[in-house]
Protein backbone atom coordinates (compact mmCIF):
# COMPACT_ATOMS: atom_id res chain seq x y z
CA UNK A 1 0.00 0.00 0.00
CA UNK A 2 1.19 3.23 -0.89
CA UNK A 3 -0.55 6.44 0.85
CA UNK A 4 0.06 10.43 0.69
CA UNK A 5 -2.31 10.96 4.23
CA UNK A 6 -4.93 11.84 2.05
CA UNK A 7 -5.72 8.61 -0.22
CA UNK A 8 -4.34 5.15 0.13
CA UNK A 9 -3.56 2.89 -3.00
CA UNK A 10 -2.53 -0.69 -3.55
CA UNK A 11 0.88 -1.89 -5.62
CA UNK A 12 1.09 -4.93 -7.55
CA UNK A 13 4.19 -6.10 -7.65
CA UNK A 14 6.26 -9.85 -7.98
CA UNK A 15 8.90 -10.24 -6.66
CA UNK A 16 8.30 -7.22 -3.72
CA UNK A 17 11.63 -5.14 -3.83
CA UNK A 18 13.82 -6.49 -0.71
CA UNK A 19 15.38 -2.74 -0.44
CA UNK A 20 11.94 -1.11 0.44
CA UNK A 21 10.46 -1.24 3.76
CA UNK A 22 7.08 0.03 6.10
CA UNK A 23 8.02 4.04 6.31
CA UNK A 24 10.05 4.45 2.82
CA UNK A 25 9.16 7.31 1.12
CA UNK A 26 8.83 6.42 -2.61
CA UNK A 27 8.88 7.31 -6.20
CA UNK A 28 7.54 5.11 -8.86
CA UNK A 29 5.72 5.19 -12.34
CA UNK A 30 3.34 2.01 -13.29
CA UNK A 31 -0.45 1.49 -14.92
CA UNK A 32 -3.58 1.94 -13.28
CA UNK A 33 -6.45 -0.64 -13.18
CA UNK A 34 -9.05 -1.38 -11.05
CA UNK A 35 -8.81 -4.72 -9.36
CA UNK A 36 -12.14 -5.78 -7.24
CA UNK A 37 -13.41 -1.84 -7.45
CA UNK A 38 -10.00 -0.99 -5.92
CA UNK A 39 -7.73 1.11 -7.96
CA UNK A 40 -3.58 -0.10 -8.30
CA UNK A 41 -0.64 0.27 -9.70
CA UNK A 42 0.17 -2.78 -11.79
CA UNK A 43 3.74 -3.25 -13.09
CA UNK A 44 5.80 -0.45 -11.41
CA UNK A 45 9.01 0.89 -12.95
CA UNK A 46 11.72 3.50 -11.85
CA UNK A 47 11.00 2.47 -8.22
CA UNK A 48 13.27 5.39 -5.88
CA UNK A 49 13.44 5.07 -2.09
CA UNK A 50 13.01 8.78 -1.32
CA UNK A 51 13.92 8.92 2.28
CA UNK A 52 13.53 6.08 5.56
CA UNK A 53 11.97 6.01 8.62
CA UNK A 54 9.21 7.48 8.17
CA UNK A 55 5.60 8.24 9.85
CA UNK A 56 3.14 6.26 8.11
CA UNK A 57 0.79 8.89 7.41
CA UNK A 58 -3.07 7.83 7.70
CA UNK A 59 -5.95 8.71 6.09
CA UNK A 60 -9.09 9.25 8.63
CA UNK A 61 -9.82 6.00 10.01
CA UNK A 62 -13.57 4.88 8.95
CA UNK A 63 -14.97 2.93 11.16
CA UNK A 64 -17.26 0.04 10.24
CA UNK A 65 -18.17 -1.77 12.90
CA UNK A 66 -22.12 -1.11 13.14
CA UNK A 67 -21.70 -0.87 8.75
CA UNK A 68 -20.11 -3.90 8.30
CA UNK A 69 -22.83 -5.92 6.36
CA UNK A 70 -23.32 -2.82 4.08
CA UNK A 71 -19.91 -1.64 3.41
CA UNK A 72 -18.59 -1.31 0.42
CA UNK A 73 -15.76 1.29 -0.53
CA UNK A 74 -14.06 2.06 -4.33
CA UNK A 75 -10.64 2.73 -2.55
CA UNK A 76 -8.71 1.30 -0.15
CA UNK A 77 -9.85 3.30 2.97
CA UNK A 78 -8.09 2.92 6.33
CA UNK A 79 -10.79 1.06 8.82
CA UNK A 80 -11.05 -0.09 11.93
CA UNK A 81 -13.71 -2.79 13.61
CA UNK A 82 -14.40 -3.82 16.80
CA UNK A 83 -15.47 -7.40 17.63
CA UNK A 84 -14.21 -10.82 18.34
CA UNK A 85 -11.29 -12.04 17.05
CA UNK A 86 -10.70 -15.90 16.19
CA UNK A 87 -8.59 -18.25 14.44
CA UNK A 88 -9.76 -20.59 12.62
CA UNK A 89 -7.46 -22.81 11.43
CA UNK A 90 -4.90 -20.41 9.21
CA UNK A 91 -7.54 -17.54 9.04
CA UNK A 92 -7.73 -14.64 11.43
CA UNK A 93 -11.49 -13.38 11.85
CA UNK A 94 -13.21 -10.75 13.59
CA UNK A 95 -17.03 -11.16 14.43
CA UNK A 96 -19.86 -8.56 15.93
CA UNK A 97 -22.72 -10.41 17.04
CA UNK A 98 -26.04 -9.79 15.13
CA UNK A 99 -24.09 -8.76 12.06
CA UNK A 100 -23.87 -11.38 9.40
CA UNK A 101 -20.81 -10.68 7.58
CA UNK A 102 -17.21 -10.66 9.34
CA UNK A 103 -14.11 -9.36 8.77
CA UNK A 104 -10.89 -12.01 7.56
CA UNK A 105 -6.98 -10.78 7.82
CA UNK A 106 -5.43 -11.63 4.67
CA UNK A 107 -2.06 -11.43 3.73
CA UNK A 108 -0.68 -11.03 7.57
CA UNK A 109 2.72 -10.20 7.50
CA UNK A 110 5.00 -12.74 10.19
CA UNK A 111 4.50 -9.74 12.73
CA UNK A 112 0.94 -9.10 12.46
CA UNK A 113 0.72 -13.55 12.75
CA UNK A 114 2.21 -12.88 16.37
CA UNK A 115 0.15 -10.25 17.33
CA UNK A 116 -3.40 -12.03 15.92
CA UNK A 117 -2.45 -14.66 17.62
CA UNK A 118 -1.80 -12.89 21.13
CA UNK A 119 -5.44 -11.61 21.11
CA UNK A 120 -6.85 -15.08 19.83
CA UNK A 121 -10.45 -15.24 21.67
CA UNK A 122 -10.83 -11.55 23.03
CA UNK A 123 -12.46 -8.24 22.07
CA UNK A 124 -10.14 -6.47 20.01
CA UNK A 125 -10.12 -3.31 17.86
CA UNK A 126 -8.79 -3.95 14.57
CA UNK A 127 -7.36 -1.34 12.18
CA UNK A 128 -5.93 -1.41 8.65
CA UNK A 129 -6.79 -1.15 4.70
CA UNK A 130 -9.65 -2.05 3.56
CA UNK A 131 -9.12 -4.85 0.68
CA UNK A 132 -12.37 -6.77 -1.02
CA UNK A 133 -16.17 -7.38 -0.08
CA UNK A 134 -17.18 -11.40 -0.58
CA UNK A 135 -20.52 -11.27 -1.01
CA UNK A 136 -21.08 -15.52 -1.69
CA UNK A 137 -18.53 -16.20 1.86
CA UNK A 138 -19.92 -12.73 3.73
CA UNK A 139 -16.64 -11.37 4.40
CA UNK A 140 -14.23 -7.98 3.98
CA UNK A 141 -11.16 -8.54 3.94
CA UNK A 142 -8.13 -6.27 5.65
CA UNK A 143 -4.64 -5.82 5.54
CA UNK A 144 -4.42 -5.58 9.56
CA UNK A 145 -1.66 -2.60 10.61
CA UNK A 146 -2.92 -2.95 13.97
CA UNK A 147 -5.27 -4.79 16.81
CA UNK A 148 -5.58 -3.64 20.49
CA UNK A 149 -7.82 -4.94 23.41
CA UNK A 150 -11.26 -3.37 23.56
CA UNK A 151 -10.87 -2.76 26.92
CA UNK A 152 -7.77 -0.91 27.92
CA UNK A 153 -7.68 -2.49 31.41
CA UNK A 154 -7.74 -6.17 29.49
CA UNK A 155 -5.11 -8.53 30.20
CA UNK A 156 -2.60 -10.04 27.82
CA UNK A 157 0.27 -12.31 27.88
CA UNK A 158 2.17 -13.31 24.34
CA UNK A 159 5.71 -14.09 23.09
CA UNK A 160 7.31 -11.55 20.89
CA UNK A 161 8.93 -13.95 18.61
CA UNK A 162 5.95 -16.25 18.05
CA UNK A 163 5.24 -19.87 18.91
CA UNK A 164 7.55 -21.61 16.47
CA UNK A 165 11.16 -20.68 17.04
CA UNK A 166 14.15 -22.20 14.97
CA UNK A 167 17.70 -22.55 16.39
CA UNK A 168 21.22 -24.05 15.07
CA UNK A 169 22.59 -27.60 16.28
CA UNK A 170 25.63 -26.04 18.10
CA UNK A 171 23.01 -23.05 19.53
CA UNK A 172 22.94 -23.81 24.06
CA UNK A 173 20.05 -21.01 24.48
CA UNK A 174 17.96 -18.59 23.00
CA UNK A 175 16.21 -15.51 24.28
CA UNK A 176 12.52 -14.70 24.61
CA UNK A 177 10.79 -11.62 25.28
CA UNK A 178 7.24 -11.75 27.23
CA UNK A 179 5.02 -9.37 26.80
CA UNK A 180 2.42 -9.19 29.59
CA UNK A 181 0.78 -6.95 31.89
CA UNK A 182 -0.06 -9.82 34.44
CA UNK A 183 1.80 -12.50 36.14
CA UNK A 184 2.81 -15.93 33.56
CA UNK A 185 4.83 -19.09 34.11
CA UNK A 186 6.61 -20.46 31.05
CA UNK A 187 7.68 -24.14 31.54
CA UNK A 188 8.50 -27.16 29.57
CA UNK A 189 10.79 -29.72 28.45
CA UNK A 190 14.21 -27.02 28.44
CA UNK A 191 15.76 -24.82 31.09
CA UNK A 192 13.54 -21.40 31.68
CA UNK A 193 15.32 -18.73 33.39
CA UNK A 194 13.37 -16.59 35.06
CA UNK A 195 10.79 -19.20 35.06
CA UNK A 196 7.39 -16.98 35.76
CA UNK A 197 7.39 -12.86 36.42
CA UNK A 198 4.70 -10.38 35.92
CA UNK A 199 4.75 -8.30 33.00
CA UNK A 200 7.53 -7.61 30.46
CA UNK A 201 10.62 -9.58 30.41
CA UNK A 202 13.42 -11.14 29.00
CA UNK A 203 13.35 -15.30 29.52
CA UNK A 204 16.51 -17.47 28.23
CA UNK A 205 15.86 -20.67 27.59
CA UNK A 206 18.73 -22.71 28.01
CA UNK A 207 19.72 -26.78 26.18
CA UNK A 208 22.34 -28.98 25.31
CA UNK A 209 23.93 -28.34 21.58
CA UNK A 210 22.63 -30.86 19.05
CA UNK A 211 25.32 -33.62 18.07
CA UNK A 212 22.64 -35.83 16.47
CA UNK A 213 22.11 -36.29 12.99
CA UNK A 214 18.04 -35.22 13.43
CA UNK A 215 16.41 -32.57 14.48
CA UNK A 216 15.01 -32.18 18.42
CA UNK A 217 12.47 -30.20 19.05
CA UNK A 218 11.39 -28.57 22.91
CA UNK A 219 8.25 -27.57 23.92
CA UNK A 220 7.33 -24.94 26.68
CA UNK A 221 4.20 -23.54 27.72
CA UNK A 222 2.96 -20.07 28.19
CA UNK A 223 0.21 -19.82 30.99
CA UNK A 224 -1.34 -16.53 31.92
CA UNK A 225 -4.50 -17.35 33.90
CA UNK A 226 -5.64 -13.28 33.77
CA UNK A 227 -5.32 -13.19 30.20
CA UNK A 228 -6.87 -16.66 29.21
CA UNK A 229 -3.66 -17.53 27.53
CA UNK A 230 -2.32 -21.16 27.80
CA UNK A 231 -0.44 -21.40 24.77
CA UNK A 232 2.67 -23.66 23.56
CA UNK A 233 5.91 -22.29 22.09
CA UNK A 234 7.80 -24.70 19.75
CA UNK A 235 11.69 -24.69 19.69
CA UNK A 236 12.88 -26.77 17.04
CA UNK A 237 17.40 -27.27 17.30
CA UNK A 238 18.88 -28.28 13.89
CA UNK A 239 20.27 -31.46 13.01
CA UNK A 240 24.38 -31.59 13.41
CA UNK A 241 25.99 -31.25 10.39
CA UNK A 242 22.93 -30.71 7.72
CA UNK A 243 22.67 -34.52 8.55
CA UNK A 244 18.97 -35.27 8.25
CA UNK A 245 17.92 -31.60 6.33
CA UNK A 246 18.56 -29.76 9.80
CA UNK A 247 19.49 -26.84 8.16
CA UNK A 248 17.21 -25.17 6.24
CA UNK A 249 18.76 -23.61 3.04
CA UNK A 250 15.95 -22.81 0.78
CA UNK A 251 12.26 -21.89 1.69
CA UNK A 252 9.33 -21.32 -1.24
CA UNK A 253 7.05 -19.15 0.92
CA UNK A 254 3.41 -19.75 -0.06
CA UNK A 255 2.38 -16.87 2.25
CA UNK A 256 3.73 -14.35 -0.24
CA UNK A 257 1.53 -13.37 -3.28
CA UNK A 258 1.53 -12.78 -6.66
CA UNK A 259 1.26 -14.41 -9.92
CA UNK A 260 -2.32 -15.47 -11.21
CA UNK A 261 -5.55 -15.89 -9.35
CA UNK A 262 -6.55 -19.29 -11.52
CA UNK A 263 -7.07 -22.04 -10.19
CA UNK A 264 -5.91 -23.64 -13.76
CA UNK A 265 -3.31 -21.70 -14.84
CA UNK A 266 0.55 -21.81 -13.43
CA UNK A 267 1.75 -18.60 -12.18
CA UNK A 268 5.61 -18.00 -12.45
CA UNK A 269 6.80 -17.20 -8.98
CA UNK A 270 10.85 -16.08 -8.30
CA UNK A 271 11.53 -16.14 -4.95
CA UNK A 272 15.22 -16.32 -3.58
CA UNK A 273 16.81 -16.25 -7.13
CA UNK A 274 15.10 -20.03 -7.43
CA UNK A 275 11.77 -19.70 -10.17
CA UNK A 276 8.64 -22.11 -9.86
CA UNK A 277 5.56 -22.75 -11.53
CA UNK A 278 2.23 -22.83 -9.37
CA UNK A 279 -0.90 -23.97 -10.83
CA UNK A 280 -2.81 -22.59 -8.03
CA UNK A 281 -4.32 -19.17 -6.96
CA UNK A 282 -1.57 -17.32 -5.87
CA UNK A 283 -2.67 -13.95 -5.05
CA UNK A 284 -3.93 -15.36 -2.43
CA UNK A 285 -2.19 -16.12 1.28
CA UNK A 286 -1.11 -19.16 1.63
CA UNK A 287 -1.52 -19.82 -1.63
CA UNK A 288 -4.77 -21.93 -3.13
CA UNK A 289 -4.54 -25.13 -5.07
CA UNK A 290 -7.57 -26.81 -6.26
CA UNK A 291 -10.15 -25.43 -8.40
CA UNK A 292 -14.06 -26.27 -9.50
CA UNK A 293 -15.71 -29.86 -10.25
CA UNK A 294 -13.05 -31.95 -10.48
CA UNK A 295 -11.89 -35.65 -10.75
CA UNK A 296 -8.30 -37.16 -10.33
CA UNK A 297 -6.77 -33.47 -11.89
CA UNK A 298 -3.64 -32.82 -11.65
CA UNK A 299 -2.12 -29.75 -10.06
CA UNK A 300 1.62 -29.08 -9.66
CA UNK A 301 4.24 -27.14 -8.18
CA UNK A 302 7.78 -27.42 -10.16
CA UNK A 303 10.96 -25.19 -9.55
CA UNK A 304 12.56 -23.87 -13.53
CA UNK A 305 15.64 -23.20 -11.77
CA UNK A 306 18.22 -25.10 -9.50
CA UNK A 307 18.29 -25.31 -5.88
CA UNK A 308 21.99 -25.19 -5.25
CA UNK A 309 22.43 -26.72 -2.21
CA UNK A 310 23.09 -30.12 -1.64
CA UNK A 311 19.58 -30.99 -0.28
CA UNK A 312 18.50 -33.96 2.01
CA UNK A 313 15.43 -33.41 3.11
CA UNK A 314 12.01 -31.95 2.10
CA UNK A 315 8.98 -30.31 4.69
CA UNK A 316 5.52 -29.00 2.61
CA UNK A 317 3.82 -27.70 5.03
CA UNK A 318 -0.07 -27.05 4.67
CA UNK A 319 -3.20 -25.50 6.08
CA UNK A 320 -6.52 -26.45 5.77
CA UNK A 321 -8.20 -28.38 2.75
CA UNK A 322 -11.41 -26.63 2.07
CA UNK A 323 -13.93 -28.94 0.11
CA UNK A 324 -11.24 -30.83 -1.54
CA UNK A 325 -9.87 -34.50 -1.65
CA UNK A 326 -6.28 -35.35 -2.20
CA UNK A 327 -5.75 -39.14 -3.66
CA UNK A 328 -2.09 -38.56 -3.36
CA UNK A 329 0.63 -36.36 -3.29
CA UNK A 330 4.22 -37.09 -5.16
CA UNK A 331 7.51 -35.52 -4.28
CA UNK A 332 10.45 -36.06 -7.07
CA UNK A 333 13.61 -34.84 -7.62
CA UNK A 334 15.59 -34.03 -11.16
CA UNK A 335 18.70 -33.29 -12.85
CA UNK A 336 16.73 -30.58 -15.20
CA UNK A 337 13.89 -27.95 -15.91
CA UNK A 338 12.69 -30.17 -18.29
CA UNK A 339 11.89 -33.11 -16.14
CA UNK A 340 11.01 -31.38 -13.00
CA UNK A 341 8.26 -29.56 -15.54
CA UNK A 342 7.37 -32.94 -17.25
CA UNK A 343 7.84 -35.66 -14.37
CA UNK A 344 10.38 -37.61 -16.52
CA UNK A 345 13.98 -38.98 -14.89
CA UNK A 346 13.21 -38.52 -11.64
CA UNK A 347 16.91 -39.17 -9.53
CA UNK A 348 13.70 -39.79 -6.52
CA UNK A 349 10.37 -40.40 -5.93
CA UNK A 350 8.07 -39.87 -2.41
CA UNK A 351 4.52 -40.78 -2.19
CA UNK A 352 3.88 -39.13 1.27
CA UNK A 353 0.45 -39.18 2.76
CA UNK A 354 -1.14 -35.90 2.58
CA UNK A 355 -2.88 -34.03 6.03
CA UNK A 356 -4.78 -30.93 6.73
CA UNK A 357 -3.40 -27.98 9.06
CA UNK A 358 -0.08 -30.32 8.99
CA UNK A 359 3.40 -31.04 7.52
CA UNK A 360 4.61 -34.00 5.20
CA UNK A 361 8.56 -34.59 5.49
CA UNK A 362 10.64 -36.55 2.73
CA UNK A 363 14.34 -37.62 3.42
CA UNK A 364 17.02 -38.88 1.02
CA UNK A 365 18.59 -42.45 1.70
CA UNK A 366 22.04 -42.68 0.39
CA UNK A 367 24.81 -40.43 -0.18
CA UNK A 368 23.69 -39.55 -3.81
CA UNK A 369 23.85 -35.64 -4.42
CA UNK A 370 21.09 -33.57 -5.15
CA UNK A 371 23.07 -30.06 -5.54
CA UNK A 372 21.81 -28.15 -8.13
CA UNK A 373 19.00 -30.18 -8.47
CA UNK A 374 15.14 -29.32 -9.19
CA UNK A 375 12.18 -30.50 -7.94
CA UNK A 376 8.34 -31.13 -8.89
CA UNK A 377 5.36 -32.00 -6.29
CA UNK A 378 2.31 -33.13 -7.75
CA UNK A 379 -1.28 -33.24 -6.04
CA UNK A 380 -4.30 -35.48 -7.44
CA UNK A 381 -7.24 -33.88 -6.22
CA UNK A 382 -10.80 -34.44 -6.75
CA UNK A 383 -13.42 -31.45 -5.93
CA UNK A 384 -17.35 -32.39 -5.97
CA UNK A 385 -19.82 -30.36 -7.74
CA UNK A 386 -19.07 -26.97 -7.26
CA UNK A 387 -20.07 -23.91 -8.24
CA UNK A 388 -17.02 -21.84 -6.42
CA UNK A 389 -13.31 -22.93 -6.02
CA UNK A 390 -12.08 -25.48 -3.30
CA UNK A 391 -8.58 -26.06 -2.06
CA UNK A 392 -6.19 -26.89 -0.21
CA UNK A 393 -3.89 -24.15 1.21
CA UNK A 394 0.29 -24.31 0.27
CA UNK A 395 2.01 -22.77 2.78
CA UNK A 396 5.47 -23.12 2.53
CA UNK A 397 8.29 -26.29 1.59
CA UNK A 398 11.42 -26.04 2.87
CA UNK A 399 14.46 -27.60 1.51
CA UNK A 400 17.47 -29.18 3.94
CA UNK A 401 20.85 -29.79 3.50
Amino acid sequence: VITDGTTNCYVFINPVPTNIKIGDKVGLKGSMKIYYKLPEVVSPTDIEVISSDNNVPRTQVVDITSTIDTYDATSADYISFTGTLTKDGNYYNFRKEGATYRLSATYPSPDATTLLDSFNNQEVIVTGYYNTRNTSNKYLSIIVTDVQAADPDAKYCRVAEGASINVAADAISTTLHIKANAAWTLSGDATVTPPSGEGDASVEVSFPANTDSQAKTYTLTLVCADASVNQTITITQAAAGGGGGGNVAYTLDGTITGGTNSYADASDITQDNVSWKVMGNTMMSPWRIGGKSLTNAKRTVYSTSAISSNISKIKVTHGAADGVTVNSMTITVHSSAADAASGANAKATFTPTFAANSDVSVTKSGSESWAGCYYRIVYDITVSSSSSNKFLQFIKGEFSE
